[in-house]
Protein backbone atom coordinates (compact mmCIF):
# COMPACT_ATOMS: atom_id res chain seq x y z
CA UNK A 1 0.00 0.00 0.00
CA UNK A 2 2.59 2.60 1.16
CA UNK A 3 6.32 2.12 0.68
CA UNK A 4 9.01 4.65 1.56
CA UNK A 5 12.51 4.03 0.23
CA UNK A 6 15.60 5.90 1.39
CA UNK A 7 13.64 9.12 1.88
CA UNK A 8 15.61 12.24 2.76
CA UNK A 9 14.55 15.80 3.43
CA UNK A 10 17.25 18.34 4.27
CA UNK A 11 16.83 22.00 5.16
CA UNK A 12 19.51 24.68 5.11
CA UNK A 13 19.24 27.17 7.98
CA UNK A 14 21.07 30.47 8.07
CA UNK A 15 23.34 30.92 11.07
CA UNK A 16 23.27 33.84 13.44
CA UNK A 17 24.55 37.22 12.33
CA UNK A 18 25.15 38.67 8.87
CA UNK A 19 27.93 36.21 8.05
CA UNK A 20 26.56 33.30 10.06
CA UNK A 21 27.53 29.88 8.80
CA UNK A 22 24.69 27.92 7.21
CA UNK A 23 23.56 24.80 9.02
CA UNK A 24 22.33 21.64 7.27
CA UNK A 25 19.43 20.04 9.13
CA UNK A 26 18.61 16.48 8.11
CA UNK A 27 14.94 16.44 9.11
CA UNK A 28 14.40 13.06 7.46
CA UNK A 29 17.58 11.08 6.94
CA UNK A 30 17.44 7.94 4.78
CA UNK A 31 14.15 6.50 6.09
CA UNK A 32 12.64 3.31 4.67
CA UNK A 33 9.51 1.44 5.75
CA UNK A 34 6.28 -0.01 4.37
CA UNK A 35 2.65 -0.12 5.48
CA UNK A 36 0.24 -2.86 4.37
CA UNK A 37 -3.39 -2.32 3.45
CA UNK A 38 -5.60 -1.98 6.52
CA UNK A 39 -2.63 -1.66 8.87
CA UNK A 40 -2.12 1.09 11.43
CA UNK A 41 1.50 2.18 11.96
CA UNK A 42 2.54 4.73 14.56
CA UNK A 43 5.52 7.09 14.25
CA UNK A 44 6.66 8.42 17.62
CA UNK A 45 9.42 10.66 18.90
CA UNK A 46 10.17 13.99 20.54
CA UNK A 47 9.33 17.30 18.90
CA UNK A 48 11.83 17.92 16.13
CA UNK A 49 12.44 14.24 15.38
CA UNK A 50 11.10 14.56 11.82
CA UNK A 51 7.73 12.83 12.20
CA UNK A 52 5.56 15.53 10.64
CA UNK A 53 8.08 16.25 7.88
CA UNK A 54 8.07 12.56 6.99
CA UNK A 55 4.32 12.28 6.50
CA UNK A 56 4.21 15.59 4.64
CA UNK A 57 6.72 14.10 2.19
CA UNK A 58 4.43 11.08 1.80
CA UNK A 59 1.39 13.12 0.75
CA UNK A 60 3.33 15.65 -1.31
CA UNK A 61 3.01 18.75 0.88
CA UNK A 62 6.83 18.79 1.06
CA UNK A 63 9.08 17.66 -1.78
CA UNK A 64 11.80 15.28 -0.55
CA UNK A 65 15.48 15.96 -1.18
CA UNK A 66 15.91 12.39 -2.43
CA UNK A 67 14.32 8.97 -2.11
CA UNK A 68 10.99 7.60 -3.27
CA UNK A 69 7.42 7.18 -2.05
CA UNK A 70 5.23 4.47 -3.61
CA UNK A 71 1.45 4.15 -3.38
CA UNK A 72 0.12 0.86 -4.69
CA UNK A 73 3.45 0.38 -6.47
CA UNK A 74 3.42 3.77 -8.23
CA UNK A 75 6.05 6.46 -7.62
CA UNK A 76 4.33 9.59 -6.33
CA UNK A 77 6.95 11.68 -4.50
CA UNK A 78 7.23 14.41 -7.14
CA UNK A 79 3.88 14.35 -8.93
CA UNK A 80 2.08 17.62 -9.72
CA UNK A 81 -1.26 18.86 -11.04
CA UNK A 82 -3.68 16.29 -12.46
CA UNK A 83 -1.36 13.36 -11.83
CA UNK A 84 -1.07 14.31 -8.17
CA UNK A 85 -4.85 14.64 -7.77
CA UNK A 86 -5.49 11.25 -9.36
CA UNK A 87 -2.68 9.18 -7.81
CA UNK A 88 -2.23 10.84 -4.41
CA UNK A 89 -5.05 13.19 -3.35
CA UNK A 90 -7.77 10.61 -4.03
CA UNK A 91 -5.96 7.93 -2.05
CA UNK A 92 -4.28 9.86 0.76
CA UNK A 93 -5.83 12.44 3.08
CA UNK A 94 -4.46 14.11 6.18
CA UNK A 95 -5.85 15.11 9.58
CA UNK A 96 -3.76 17.82 11.20
CA UNK A 97 -2.83 18.39 14.83
CA UNK A 98 -4.87 21.51 15.64
CA UNK A 99 -8.36 21.64 14.09
CA UNK A 100 -8.79 25.30 15.01
CA UNK A 101 -5.98 26.22 12.58
CA UNK A 102 -6.53 23.55 9.91
CA UNK A 103 -10.17 24.62 9.33
CA UNK A 104 -10.90 27.88 7.53
CA UNK A 105 -12.78 30.05 10.07
CA UNK A 106 -14.53 31.93 7.24
CA UNK A 107 -16.14 28.80 5.80
CA UNK A 108 -19.14 26.96 7.15
CA UNK A 109 -18.81 23.27 8.03
CA UNK A 110 -20.66 22.32 4.82
CA UNK A 111 -18.13 24.15 2.62
CA UNK A 112 -15.19 22.75 4.58
CA UNK A 113 -16.31 19.15 4.14
CA UNK A 114 -17.08 19.42 0.41
CA UNK A 115 -13.91 21.34 -0.48
CA UNK A 116 -11.85 18.21 -1.37
CA UNK A 117 -14.78 16.80 -3.37
CA UNK A 118 -15.13 19.96 -5.45
CA UNK A 119 -11.37 19.96 -6.06
CA UNK A 120 -11.67 16.44 -7.51
CA UNK A 121 -14.71 17.05 -9.72
CA UNK A 122 -18.28 18.33 -9.96
CA UNK A 123 -21.34 17.27 -7.96
CA UNK A 124 -24.89 18.52 -7.79
CA UNK A 125 -26.02 20.51 -4.75
CA UNK A 126 -28.39 17.73 -3.66
CA UNK A 127 -25.60 15.16 -3.88
CA UNK A 128 -23.28 17.39 -1.87
CA UNK A 129 -25.91 17.90 0.83
CA UNK A 130 -26.51 14.16 1.15
CA UNK A 131 -22.76 13.55 1.24
CA UNK A 132 -22.15 16.08 4.02
CA UNK A 133 -25.07 14.80 6.11
CA UNK A 134 -23.81 11.23 5.74
CA UNK A 135 -20.21 12.12 6.63
CA UNK A 136 -21.20 14.16 9.68
CA UNK A 137 -23.30 11.26 10.95
CA UNK A 138 -20.39 8.87 10.40
CA UNK A 139 -18.13 10.97 12.61
CA UNK A 140 -20.79 11.36 15.30
CA UNK A 141 -22.03 14.89 14.55
CA UNK A 142 -25.51 16.26 14.01
CA UNK A 143 -25.98 17.16 10.29
CA UNK A 144 -27.53 20.45 11.41
CA UNK A 145 -24.02 21.61 12.37
CA UNK A 146 -23.22 21.95 8.66
CA UNK A 147 -24.52 25.53 8.73
CA UNK A 148 -22.17 26.61 11.54
CA UNK A 149 -18.67 28.07 11.48
CA UNK A 150 -15.68 26.36 13.20
CA UNK A 151 -15.62 29.09 15.85
CA UNK A 152 -19.07 27.97 17.01
CA UNK A 153 -17.88 24.39 17.66
CA UNK A 154 -15.81 22.77 20.41
CA UNK A 155 -12.30 21.43 19.76
CA UNK A 156 -13.57 17.86 19.62
CA UNK A 157 -16.31 18.78 17.16
CA UNK A 158 -13.81 20.63 14.96
CA UNK A 159 -11.55 17.57 14.84
CA UNK A 160 -14.52 15.42 13.84
CA UNK A 161 -15.24 17.89 11.04
CA UNK A 162 -11.60 17.57 9.95
CA UNK A 163 -11.96 13.78 9.88
CA UNK A 164 -15.19 14.08 7.87
CA UNK A 165 -13.39 16.32 5.37
CA UNK A 166 -10.60 13.74 5.05
CA UNK A 167 -13.14 10.97 4.39
CA UNK A 168 -15.08 12.96 1.78
CA UNK A 169 -13.13 11.57 -1.21
CA UNK A 170 -13.13 7.95 0.05
CA UNK A 171 -9.38 7.73 0.64
CA UNK A 172 -7.53 4.48 1.31
CA UNK A 173 -4.94 6.05 3.61
CA UNK A 174 -5.23 8.59 6.44
CA UNK A 175 -2.17 10.44 7.69
CA UNK A 176 -2.90 11.50 11.26
CA UNK A 177 -0.53 14.17 12.58
CA UNK A 178 -1.06 14.10 16.37
CA UNK A 179 -4.85 14.42 15.91
CA UNK A 180 -5.63 14.30 19.64
CA UNK A 181 -2.77 16.28 21.21
CA UNK A 182 -4.71 19.58 21.31
CA UNK A 183 -7.85 18.00 22.83
CA UNK A 184 -8.94 17.39 26.41
CA UNK A 185 -8.29 13.89 27.75
CA UNK A 186 -11.97 12.86 27.70
CA UNK A 187 -12.36 14.14 24.13
CA UNK A 188 -9.14 12.36 23.11
CA UNK A 189 -10.67 9.03 24.09
CA UNK A 190 -13.78 9.74 22.00
CA UNK A 191 -11.76 10.71 18.91
CA UNK A 192 -9.49 7.65 19.26
CA UNK A 193 -12.54 5.39 19.52
CA UNK A 194 -14.00 7.06 16.43
CA UNK A 195 -10.77 6.55 14.47
CA UNK A 196 -10.69 2.86 15.41
CA UNK A 197 -14.32 2.40 14.36
CA UNK A 198 -13.80 4.18 11.01
CA UNK A 199 -10.65 2.21 10.26
CA UNK A 200 -12.33 -1.16 10.69
CA UNK A 201 -15.56 -0.09 9.00
CA UNK A 202 -13.89 1.26 5.84
CA UNK A 203 -10.68 -0.83 5.90
CA UNK A 204 -8.54 2.31 6.12
CA UNK A 205 -4.77 2.37 6.43
CA UNK A 206 -3.40 4.69 9.13
CA UNK A 207 -0.02 6.34 9.60
CA UNK A 208 -0.41 7.84 13.04
CA UNK A 209 2.10 10.44 14.27
CA UNK A 210 2.35 11.10 18.00
CA UNK A 211 4.71 11.76 20.89
CA UNK A 212 2.35 10.00 23.29
CA UNK A 213 3.06 6.26 23.54
CA UNK A 214 -0.10 5.76 25.58
CA UNK A 215 -2.20 7.02 22.67
CA UNK A 216 -0.57 4.92 19.94
CA UNK A 217 -0.99 1.82 22.05
CA UNK A 218 -4.74 2.12 21.42
CA UNK A 219 -4.70 2.72 17.67
CA UNK A 220 -1.70 0.96 16.07
CA UNK A 221 -0.16 -2.48 15.67
CA UNK A 222 3.34 -1.44 14.62
CA UNK A 223 5.51 1.41 15.85
CA UNK A 224 8.45 3.32 14.36
CA UNK A 225 10.54 5.32 16.84
CA UNK A 226 12.27 8.34 15.26
CA UNK A 227 15.14 10.46 16.54
CA UNK A 228 16.51 13.44 14.58
CA UNK A 229 15.35 12.10 11.23
CA UNK A 230 16.40 8.49 11.80
CA UNK A 231 14.31 5.43 12.67
CA UNK A 232 15.93 3.92 15.77
CA UNK A 233 13.51 1.10 16.62
CA UNK A 234 10.73 -0.82 14.87
CA UNK A 235 8.39 -3.47 16.20
CA UNK A 236 4.91 -4.43 17.40
CA UNK A 237 3.51 -1.71 19.67
CA UNK A 238 3.07 -3.87 22.77
CA UNK A 239 6.56 -5.38 22.57
CA UNK A 240 8.31 -2.07 21.94
CA UNK A 241 6.56 -0.35 24.84
CA UNK A 242 6.85 -3.26 27.28
CA UNK A 243 10.35 -4.39 26.23
CA UNK A 244 12.19 -1.42 24.66
CA UNK A 245 15.67 -2.05 23.26
CA UNK A 246 17.07 1.29 22.08
CA UNK A 247 18.15 3.73 24.86
CA UNK A 248 16.07 6.47 23.22
CA UNK A 249 12.92 4.34 23.27
CA UNK A 250 13.58 3.69 26.95
CA UNK A 251 13.87 7.44 27.50
CA UNK A 252 10.46 8.02 25.88
CA UNK A 253 8.85 5.31 27.99
CA UNK A 254 10.47 6.54 31.22
CA UNK A 255 9.10 10.00 30.42
CA UNK A 256 5.51 8.77 30.11
CA UNK A 257 3.12 10.17 32.69
CA UNK A 258 1.09 7.50 34.45
CA UNK A 259 -1.89 8.98 36.39
CA UNK A 260 -1.52 6.67 39.38
CA UNK A 261 -0.52 8.21 42.76
CA UNK A 262 0.57 4.79 44.04
CA UNK A 263 3.27 4.40 41.40
CA UNK A 264 6.69 5.90 41.94
CA UNK A 265 7.81 8.21 39.14
CA UNK A 266 10.64 6.75 37.09
CA UNK A 267 13.77 8.82 36.73
CA UNK A 268 14.98 8.87 33.10
CA UNK A 269 18.54 7.60 32.66
CA UNK A 270 19.10 10.03 29.80
CA UNK A 271 18.99 13.81 29.87
CA UNK A 272 19.81 16.75 27.62
CA UNK A 273 18.32 18.14 24.44
CA UNK A 274 18.60 16.82 20.87
CA UNK A 275 21.39 18.42 18.83
CA UNK A 276 20.80 18.91 15.11
CA UNK A 277 24.52 19.63 14.71
CA UNK A 278 25.33 15.90 15.04
CA UNK A 279 25.12 14.60 11.47
CA UNK A 280 27.73 11.83 11.55
CA UNK A 281 27.67 8.60 13.52
CA UNK A 282 24.92 7.80 15.98
CA UNK A 283 22.92 10.99 16.54
CA UNK A 284 21.88 9.88 20.02
CA UNK A 285 25.41 9.26 21.31
CA UNK A 286 25.76 12.64 23.07
CA UNK A 287 22.78 11.76 25.30
CA UNK A 288 23.29 8.00 25.57
CA UNK A 289 24.72 6.57 28.83
CA UNK A 290 26.00 3.51 26.89
CA UNK A 291 27.90 5.45 24.20
CA UNK A 292 31.36 4.18 23.19
CA UNK A 293 33.98 5.31 20.66
CA UNK A 294 32.52 3.11 17.89
CA UNK A 295 29.23 5.04 18.09
CA UNK A 296 30.95 8.01 16.41
CA UNK A 297 31.21 5.97 13.20
CA UNK A 298 27.98 3.95 13.33
CA UNK A 299 25.70 4.73 10.35
CA UNK A 300 22.50 3.92 12.33
CA UNK A 301 21.36 1.18 9.96
CA UNK A 302 18.61 -0.97 11.46
CA UNK A 303 19.69 -4.35 12.82
CA UNK A 304 17.22 -7.25 12.94
CA UNK A 305 17.11 -8.58 16.49
CA UNK A 306 14.06 -10.87 16.20
CA UNK A 307 10.93 -11.37 14.12
CA UNK A 308 9.52 -7.91 13.25
CA UNK A 309 11.95 -6.22 15.66
CA UNK A 310 14.68 -3.88 14.41
CA UNK A 311 16.96 -1.46 16.26
CA UNK A 312 19.73 0.96 15.24
CA UNK A 313 22.16 0.40 18.11
CA UNK A 314 25.45 -1.49 17.92
CA UNK A 315 25.25 -2.18 21.67
CA UNK A 316 21.66 -3.42 21.69
CA UNK A 317 22.63 -6.74 23.36
CA UNK A 318 24.29 -4.93 26.27
CA UNK A 319 21.56 -2.31 26.80
CA UNK A 320 18.45 -4.47 26.28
Amino acid sequence: MVEVRNLKKHFVLRGRGLWGKKILVKAVDDVSFSVSEGQSVAIVGESGSGKSTLIRCINGLIKPTSGEVYLDGQRVARLKGKEYREKVARKVQMVFQDPTTSLNPRLKVFDIVVEPVLAQGKMSKSQLKDLVNDLLEKVGLDPELSSRYPGELSGGQCQRVAIARALSVNPKILLLDEPTSSLDVSVQAQVLQLLNELRHKFNLTYIFVSHDLGVVRNVSEMILVMYLGKIVEVGPVERVIDEPIHPYTKLLIDSMFVPDPNLEMRKPSTFGEPSTAVNEGCKFRSRCPFSIKECEFYDMNLIKVSENRFVSCIRWKEVS
